[in-house]
């Protein structure tokens, strides 16, 4: 009887361990990791195998958490205490929607014991990378002259994740910042847009909102290949748009 509160309370109860192939994926990126159970010294029912992703972001809000997936592994079994470990290779898929990992935002993977008392569970902190379109449109923001803004970049709010940039030369005489938030498809990726634009008047009145305009741009996958297509296939959305 003591040996099963000690088991409930984490107390000599089974552990779990999930190795991975490494600590950095692209969105949508599938890898097979390494699953360990090791059992603990008396007899117990798991009621499954789960994983979870978990996403931190920090805002003018504070730090705030959000699952973005979960995932069954098993169902229920039992574990006879003192058996040896047993290991099993698992295949997981970051999800494509999965926020990238900025200064402000960071993923982490739990693998959980679903016990009848406390879960054990092993964390592992991974750094997700854009899917690669994505990566070859930022890039190009990059090629264009974009610089990053330094307070939104890359902030999720449990829904999307926004990029701030500042425009170069021309572009900055006419707007003071572009808002973007990611959407990759089959076919391509949609940049959902806010551009604000200049205004002394709007500045004066203390009215920025006013100048804000925002719109849906789309990228077909013929223009993702390399940097150079994405660049002036963006920039004329781009012009166009303001």
């Amino acid at each position: 009887m003591f040996k099963r509160v000690l088991t409930a309370l984490g107390i000599g109860g089974a552990k779990i361990d999930l190795i991975l192939p490494k600590d950095r994926f692209y969105a949508g990126e599938t890898f097979e990791g390494l699953l360990k159970v090791l059992p603990g010294s008396s007899r117990q029912e798991i009621s499954g195998i789960y994983l979870h992703l978990i996403t931190e972001s920090k805002s003018d809000e504070g730090t705030q958490q959000y699952e973005i997936d979960n995932h069954s592994i098993t169902g229920s079994f039992e574990i006879d205490g003192g058996q040896e470990a047993f290991e099993a290779r698992i295949e997981y898929t970051i999800p494509y929607y999965a926020p990238v990992t900025t200064h402000l935002t960071r993923s982490y993977l739990i693998t959980g014991l679903e016990t009848m008392g406390l879960d054990p569970k092993d964390q592992d902190h991974i750094e997700i990378l854009p899917e690669p379109r994505v990566r070859v449109i930022m890039d190009a923001f990059d090629r264009l002259g974009f610089m990053k803004g330094r307070d939104d970049f890359g902030v999720y709010n449990g829904k999307y994740q926004e990029f701030e940039y500042k425009p170069p030369g021309s572009l900055a005489g006419k707007v003071k910042e572009v808002d973007v938030i990611f959407q990759p498809t089959k076919e391509g990726v949609f940049l959902l847009t806010e551009f604000e634009k200049k205004s002394i008047l709007l500045d004066i009145l203390d009215l920025e909102e006013l100048g804000e305009s925002r719109h849906r741009l789309f990228l077909p996958n013929e223009y993702l290949k390399a940097v150079i297509p994405a660049s002036e296939a963006l920039i004329q959305l781009i012009t166009k748009a303001i």
